[in-house]
């Protein structure tokens, strides 16, 4: 993978996060790369300018799925927007390979910006 952002792992037990700044005009945007075995906890966006359009909403999960994550929630709030219906079925751990983490934005905006996250435990059993 080409300029592959990796999440970074701390030396200590704790949780990681990948994180990326999405404007209205992106389409799908990788967020980062989760490392090989890891547990995804939760996934969402922090609206810092509220998306105008028509009915904007969101989808956030792994390459090739899409939505595992968050699935069709509205950017049309200011705040930490996080749709935990299909976290039960994402929070298995992606063993294979190291596996994009993407947002896709759903219905043209014309405004609108705000931060891609996603919580995760890396594979590290000590």
């Amino acid at each position: 993978m080409a300029n592959t952002t990796w999440g970074r792992e701390h030396p200590y037990t704790l949780v990681h996060y990948l994180r990326k700044t999405v404007i209205f005009s992106d389409t799908t945007v990788t967020i980062g790369t989760l490392p090989p075995g890891a547990v995804v906890l939760r996934a969402g966006l922090v609206i810092t300018t509220v998306f105008a359009g028509t009915t904007p909403t969101f989808d956030m999960g792994v390459t090739g799925v899409g939505d595992d994550f968050v699935d069709g929630a509205s950017l049309e709030t200011k705040g930490v927007i996080r749709d935990v219906t299909n976290m039960a079925a994402a929070t298995m751990a992606y063993n294979a390979d190291a596996i994009d983490a993407t947002i896709t934005l759903i219905d043209a905006a014309t405004s609108g910006s705000g931060i891609a996250w996603v919580e995760y435990l890396p594979n590290n059993d000590r």
